[in-house]
């Protein structure tokens, strides 16, 4: 059978399923190396079926910079390597809004509160973004957040809060974490997505392919 009959005959199985198997991934994968901008096209359909045309803009601030105690060997802001990265505390609440403010001017739909760091410790620091979340509600944008780790207590207050998304990458495969961090477990950024997504927060949750992972370790990702 033709490779790209057979695409298309996934792209009506995801359209119309929702669901694809782990051999049809692969199948994918091989495709897409060799015809990447056919693949991106039969994307865009199931894309555009689903999601229409319109499309979403997000604004963010690095909130807090530099000095992360975590390892990540992808990462600039990691205390573990020099880099020019910029090195800031938390900035105020007020300087958020302001930023969130400008993002809305550029005609953004939701803006997001970055920090470095592996989590927010601080209590003044979490009445700051508590504040901020808040303010950005009140501009008529979707505020969200990326904090690092986060309990299921952390994440009701921020939806108490307003908040609408929490961000947290798995960042790769679990059997391939180690070889790119080692100062925290897996299951502590699979914890911390699940205990936003009890919250009823809407949750965001990437990774970053090419790391030196296999082809199944990216599909395990996947």
């Amino acid at each position: 059978m033709c490779m790209d009959n057979v695409v298309e005959r996934l792209k009506e199985r995801a359209i119309n399923t929702k669901d694809i198997g782990f051999q049809d991934a692969i199948a994918l994968y091989e495709f897409g190396m060799e015809n990447p901008f056919l693949l991106m096209a039969y994307a865009a359909e199931i894309r555009e079926h689903f999601k229409g045309k319109n499309v979403n803009l997000c604004g963010i601030v690095n909130a807090k910079s530099g000095i992360c105690p975590e390892n990540c060997k992808f990462c600039a802001q990691s205390a573990h390597y020099c880099t020019d990265a910029p090195i800031y505390p938390l900035i105020g609440s007020d300087a958020m809004v302001e930023k969130a403010r400008e993002a809305k001017g550029f005609g953004a739909h939701m803006f997001g509160i970055i920090t470095s760091g592996t989590r927010i410790a601080d209590e003044s620091e979490w009445q700051q973004i508590y504040e901020a979340i808040k303010g950005i509600t009140e501009l008529g944008i979707k505020p969200c957040v990326s904090l690092g780790m986060l309990d299921t207590d952390r994440a009701r207050k921020l939806k108490e809060a307003g908040l609408f998304r929490y961000h947290h990458n798995l960042e790769t495969a679990r059997s391939f974490f180690d070889h790119i961090c080692t100062t925290h477990a897996y299951e502590e950024d699979i914890d911390t997505v699940k205990a936003a997504k009890a919250a009823g927060l809407s949750t965001c949750s990437g990774g970053i392919i090419g790391l030196g992972e296999t082809m199944e370790q990216r599909i395990e990702l996947q």
